[in-house]
């Protein structure tokens, strides 16, 4: 049986080359022995050096079982033995293993995969004492997904996709940036205390730090919100911003209380509006597109008032039944809702929901822009306007069809808009309309806004 190498030569299939790798990643005699014998059915003549570690890493893999959890660190190993050699080839090092650190920083910043203030703020003494202090051998602590998961997402890779980076120098790149503000004389320091709590996996942080932290686009922050008026320019505008916050590996959180509802006027024109929905398809579409480089998906959060009048079809848009052009199943949807809801829930009483554009026109205010005791006196103006249309509903009702949509797709979210005021240590000078995907990050809103992090 023969074997392409590399370089496209062929030499006879040689098992004690395999078995050498096994050593390494396998301690135990008798599983290497079993190992062996499995390997020898699934390797086929012609097979290229690529394929034959794929199939030694899939078949360690396969062996992963409750009762035999060993080999998740033998497939662990094979998997780093393969992907260090892949590197050493991609940098062109003539020997197998990490290589110069400082050499590295500077290839990575000359194809620009690095940022410019490693090598203005490091010198090579002190990469090269940073190098020294890196521990290869924490490699090892990876699981076999975990050490997969990080190559995909957050090595740093050439053009082609080529790796160039490996874990602990990734560690200890990250480490590095997130230490530049700090007092040249201590930072040193900083830097070895950073790289040893995220190589020794005792903290971790969020995906676009772990992404971006020592590349030029060193976006950090995971978190965004913003708020959508009722515009076509405003829409369109939040949507681009929030292409551009997932471009860079931010997830959004998006408040569209204030659109109007399905079949409200547009200049005039009754029954014309087609309500907030179609512009949730479009920022579905965006999540999609924006997928940051391939490292992850888009992540939007979308939140709608409990009184706003698509708030049925909003309950029902990632439920796999009825009218899938009114479907958005990769947005995470969240319901606003004011105490005077809950109260209408605890008492089995009725509630209205209302068009915002329409509460604007007819009652001169904008009812989202209110909270607590002065909400609730809004709301029952609106309510006891004959002039003001509104669709009555138990509230029991709404909140079963919450219930249901949670049950069969995991949302909404619930934001608690009064609760969360009562408590904003800002509200002299504003107020908050909702949260981003996550529920935690609380800021005061406004349309069209900067957005803020």
């Amino acid at each position: 049986m023969q074997v392409i190498k590399r370089d496209g030569k062929k030499e006879d299939f040689n098992y004690s080359k395999i078995e050498k790798v096994l050593e390494f990643a396998c301690p135990n005699e008798d599983d290497r022995k079993e190992f062996l014998n499995d390997l020898k059915i699934n390797i086929k003549n012609d097979m290229n050096t690529q394929e034959i570690h794929r199939t030694v890493t899939k078949l360690a893999v396969e062996k992963i079982t409750v009762y035999s959890t060993r080999w998740d660190a033998v497939a662990s190993k094979l998997y780093l033995y393969n992907l260090i050699k892949k590197a050493s080839l991609n940098r062109n090092y003539n020997n197998y293993g990490y290589g110069s650190f400082y050499k590295l920083i500077v290839l990575l910043s000359e194809q620009n995969l690095y940022h410019s203030d490693i090598l203005k703020n490091y010198s090579e003494n002190d990469i090269n004492e940073l190098e020294s202090y890196m521990v290869h051998d924490r490699d090892f602590l990876f699981t076999y997904a975990g050490i997969k998961t990080f190559t995909e997402r957050y090595l740093v890779k050439g053009k082609n996709q080529e790796v160039l980076e490996l874990p602990q120098e990734a560690y200890m790149g990250i480490a590095m940036f997130l230490s530049l503000n700090e007092k040249p004389i201590e930072r040193q320091e900083w830097v070895k205390k950073f790289y040893d709590v995220l190589s020794l996996h005792k903290m971790t942080v969020a995906t676009p730090t772990m992404s971006n932290a020592r590349k030029p686009l060193n976006q950090l922050s995971s978190c965004f919100v913003g708020t959508m008026s009722d515009s076509l320019e405003s829409i369109y505008n939040v949507n681009e911003l929030f292409a551009q916050v997932s471009k860079y590996g931010g997830g959004m959180g998006i408040y569209v209380g204030k659109v109007r509802a399905t079949g409200s006027d547009i200049r005039g024109f009754k029954n014309t509006s087609g309500g907030v929905i179609p512009w949730l398809r479009l920022i579905n579409s965006t999540v999609n597109a924006v997928d940051q480089l391939g490292v992850r998906s888009g992540s939007c959060s979308i939140t709608l008032d409990v009184w706003h009048r698509d708030i049925h079809d909003f309950l029902q848009l990632k439920l796999n039944v009825g009218d899938e052009r009114k479907k958005a199943h990769d947005i995470f949807p969240a319901v606003s809702i004011p105490d005077v809801f809950m109260q209408q829930v605890k008492k089995n009483g009725k509630f209205y929901l209302f068009c915002p554009h329409e509460i604007q026109t007819v009652m001169g205010f904008n009812l989202e822009d209110f909270w607590g005791d002065e909400f609730e006196v809004k709301y029952f103006q609106c309510v006891n306007n004959a002039n003001l249309k509104k669709e009555e509903v138990s509230a029991r009702d709404i909140m079963k069809e919450i219930i249901k949509s949670a049950t069969e797709s995991g949302g909404p979210f619930l934001f608690y808009r009064d609760t969360v005021n009562k408590m904003n240590p800002n509200k002299h000078v504003g107020m908050i309309y909702s949260s981003h995907r996550c529920m935690e990050v609380l800021k005061n809103m406004k349309p069209n806004g900067p957005l803020t992090t």
